[in-house]
C-alpha cells in the first residue's frame, strides 16, 4: 500500500471560477436551488405565489407613501406660494422674517 499526497493549489486571481466545471455540475445548482425554495416557500399559506405578490405588494406600498408624500409637499408648496402672492403690500412695506408667510 502506497500513500500518495495531493497538493492543493490556489487557482490564478483572475479567474473567480471554472466555467466548465460550473458547466459539468448545472444538475446539481438547478436541483439545489429548486430544494432551497420549495424549503423557503413551503410552510406558507401562499406558497410558490407568495414570489411574485411579496415584490408587487411592497410596491404597491411604496407607490402609495410615495403619492401620499408627494402630494402634501406639493400642496404645501401652492399654499406657500397662494400667501406670498396674496399679501404683496405686507412683504414690500413690513420688516418680518418672510418664513412666517408660508408657515401661516
Amino acid at each position: 500500500m502506497t500513500l500518495e499526497s495531493v497538493v492543493i493549489c490556489p487557482s490564478p486571481p483572475w479567474r473567480a471560477f471554472n466555467f466548465k466545471e460550473l458547466c459539468e455540475f448545472r444538475d446539481l445548482v438547478l436541483i439545489l436551488g429548486a430544494r432551497d425554495i420549495k424549503l423557503r416557500y413551503r410552510q406558507t399559506a401562499l406558497g410558490v405565489g407568495w414570489v411574485v405578490l411579496q415584490p408587487l405588494l411592497g410596491a404597491a406600498m411604496f407607490a402609495l407613501v410615495g403619492m401620499v408624500a408627494w402630494g402634501e409637499f406639493s400642496g404645501a408648496l401652492i399654499r406657500g406660494n397662494g400667501s406670498l402672492i396674496q399679501n404683496p403690500r405686507l412683504i414690500s412695506k413690513i420688516f418680518f422674517p418672510r418664513l412666517v408667510l408660508p408657515l401661516w
